[in-house]
């Protein structure tokens, strides 16, 4: 009866496991989509402005990105935090920066694009917050949405105040 104890918790566990790997992997192909995004966009900008705010952006997409990864390496979300503390520091607001009277409609573009990214992302980490159950899983989907609110934020704040 252990053994066959042992064999149904190793699947169980295998399973949650796999459930773990599905869900995070598809939390790094929505990072790596929006940051594929920011590159776009940041090659399409024609202000330095413009350039440095999709840049900003696009490195946080990447640090969710080593985040989600570091998480499945470590299962332990102070842990992948700590790793990726030092590769990226800080994210800053810019907005002050942009000049609206360049590039105006590639960048009221951009941060329509940017704005329905970040909604896609809350949306992906909401879902994956109703069907996780384990204390560390729930502590970085609920970390990375806070994130993403925080992006969206921004940026509707800063879009209000170039384009009203």
């Amino acid at each position: 009866m252990g053994s066959c104890f042992i064999r149904i918790r190793s699947k169980r566990m295998e399973k949650m496991r796999s459930d773990l790997e599905h869900d995070v992997g598809r939390a790094i192909k929505l990072e790596r989509e929006a940051y594929d995004l920011y590159m776009e966009l940041l090659g399409k900008s024609k202000t330095r402005n413009t350039q440095d705010l999709f840049s900003e952006f696009a490195k946080q997409e990447l640090k969710h990105e080593s985040l989600l990864k570091a998480f499945l390496q470590f299962e332990d979300f102070e842990k992948a935090k700590k790793r990726i503390k030092a590769e990226f520091e800080g994210f800053c607001a810019i907005g002050d920066r942009i000049d609206p009277s360049e590039d105006t409609r590639s960048v009221l573009e951009g941060f329509e694009l940017a704005i329905d990214q970040e909604r896609k992302a809350q949306r992906l980490y909401k879902e994956l917050l109703e069907d996780a159950d384990d204390d560390q899983v729930i502590e970085l989907f609920k970390a990375l949405l806070k994130e993403e609110v925080e992006h969206e934020l921004l940026l509707k704040g800063e879009h209000d105040k170039l384009f009203g």
